[in-house]
């Protein structure tokens, strides 16, 4: 398992109405041979799982939800494995 570095990006999807939504990108981590995104809303605790099919820096790259309940635990588990550094005020 990877942990991608720190990224301060914005994720914009759109939504079932085709309005655009912000999402800040909590995390990159790759399970396996998959690379997956946790994505937070902003000012929201609650948070999902997307698998990036593709390259990250590639504009074209596509974000899947992850709906499988084996492979949402598999990424679900290692989000937990991650070693978060609190920061200090």
């Amino acid at each position: 398992m990877h942990q991608h570095e720190d990224h301060d990006h914005g994720v914009i999807l759109l939504d079932e109405n085709g309005e655009e939504q912000v999402f800040e990108l909590v995390v990159t981590l790759d399970v396996g041979e998959k690379t997956y995104a946790i994505l937070a809303q902003d000012g929201s605790e609650d948070a999902f799982a997307v698998r990036i099919e593709g390259d990250l820096d590639d504009e074209e790259a596509e974000l899947v939800p992850v709906v499988d309940d084996e492979e949402f635990a598999m990424v679900a588990a290692a989000y937990d494995e991650l070693d978060f550094e609190e920061e200090e005020a």
